[in-house]
């Protein structure tokens, strides 16, 4: 990618993560989440890995938190062959269906790392990917999906990122049930 368009991308990625930080603050803190997502990054034939972890809070439908992920992507070109520890804003839209949630997410920040040829790198990273989770019980959810991301700055490597996570949040609220009150007992007084 020419520096001419990564420029204006990065400083797009800066904004919105300035947005999503502010918008982060009318979170609610009562009902904190997160997950750690296990990922293989495919990248122009390379394929690595990396542990990524998400932190949020809710409001209403939106998740809205920050992430950190460390990943390594060996190949025999030194210049792709690069550990990248990214950090960073996200956004997920969650469509809720009972056991099942359906989550679409954006994400954007930073990255600090090295590759064979370079051995200090930087630059910015955006993505976004779907996933679908499980609810296990308690707040507890598996799931798989994938993203897209992008890593702009030394060599600006685009990869798809499977991945299988495991999600935490508060556990839902039961719904109330409308019990029927037990009759009175009616003791019978003998004469």
């Amino acid at each position: 990618m020419t520096r001419r368009l990564a420029q204006p991308l990065l400083g797009s990625g800066v904004v919105l993560a300035l947005v999503l930080a502010a918008a982060a603050g009318r979170a609610r803190a009562d009902d904190p989440g997160g997950s750690i997502t296990g990922q293989v990054h495919v990248n122009d034939g390379d394929i690595g890995g990396g542990a990524l972890l998400d932190v949020w809070g809710t409001l209403g439908p939106l998740r809205l938190g920050g992430f950190f992920a460390v990943t390594s992507i060996p190949s025999a070109r030194d210049w792709r062959n690069r550990t990248m520890m990214p950090a960073g804003v996200h956004v997920s839209l969650v469509i809720d269906l009972d056991a099942v949630e359906i989550v679409l997410a954006a994400r954007g920040g930073i990255w600090g790392g090295a590759s064979q040829e370079s051995k200090m790198l930087a630059g910015g990273v955006v993505g976004g990917g779907a996933y679908l989770d499980v609810a296990l019980g308690g707040g507890i959810s598996v799931g798989g999906g994938a993203e897209i991301l992008g890593f702009f700055g030394g060599g600006d490597p685009w990869g798809v990122s499977p991945g299988l996570r495991l999600t935490w949040s508060s556990p839902r609220a039961e719904p109330a049930s409308e019990s029927v009150p037990a009759p009175d007992a009616v003791t019978e007084v003998a004469p």
